[in-house]
């Protein structure tokens, strides 16, 4: 492992240690080995090496519904708890991360960013992918039907919220598609769902 990755793990995954009881520390991917998109890959080896240390070290991966489940019943986390999400569902989620991390035996969500997948894109897992990871015990959430990039669409200022536009808090796991895909979907997925953000 790079002096560089051990830095950037230890300084991450150590902060929250002071404060384990009411906190975790949640490790965000994208894509695995995909050099084409430098801003949101991990190269293989680099994503090798945080799998290393997290085996390695004194830290506690747990499903992220399970750390929001403690968060709010007031229960106690184990110290250097983790939890291990990736965003939108590209196809090297099912080609490189979903093997080494069920080799590993560690959890994770998986947020899907439903059009691309409904599309058929070639850099997206597909919905049959998708189900093997849940019925594997990957949990599966919602990261809107668009993905609107907001920063490309001036933050949505002067639009109503609603699910692409407004960021909401996680709510409980429910078993629905997606709400604009539901009705055509006969096989749906377990996600986690989002609660309407009050209008200010």
């Amino acid at each position: 492992m790079s002096l560089w990755t051990c830095a950037i793990l230890m300084c991450c995954l150590g902060a929250g240690a002071a404060r384990a009881a009411d906190s975790a520390v949640i490790l965000m991917y994208h894509r695995f080995g995909d050099s084409d998109h430098v801003q949101t890959n991990v190269r293989i080896e680099q994503f090798e090496a945080h799998l290393a240390e997290i085996a390695a070290g004194p830290y506690k991966v747990l499903p992220v519904p399970e750390i929001l489940a403690r968060l709010r019943a007031g229960e106690a986390l184990p110290e250097r708890t983790v939890g291990i999400t990736i965003d939108d569902a590209f196809r090297s989620v099912y080609t490189e991360a979903f093997p080494r991390l069920r080799k590993a035996g560690l959890p994770f969500t998986l947020f899907v960013a439903t059009a691309a997948v409904d599309r058929g894109l070639a850099d997206y897992m597909s919905w049959d992918q998708i189900r093997e990871l849940r019925d594997a015990g990957v949990v599966i959430g919602s990261q809107t039907h668009t993905h609107l990039h907001m920063a490309l669409r001036g933050g949505g200022a002067g639009r109503a919220p609603n699910e692409d536009t407004h960021p909401a808090p996680i709510s409980r796991p429910r078993t629905v598609g997606s709400r604009r895909n539901s009705a055509r979907r006969p096989n749906y997925l377990p996600i986690l769902t989002a609660k309407p953000v009050p209008q200010s």
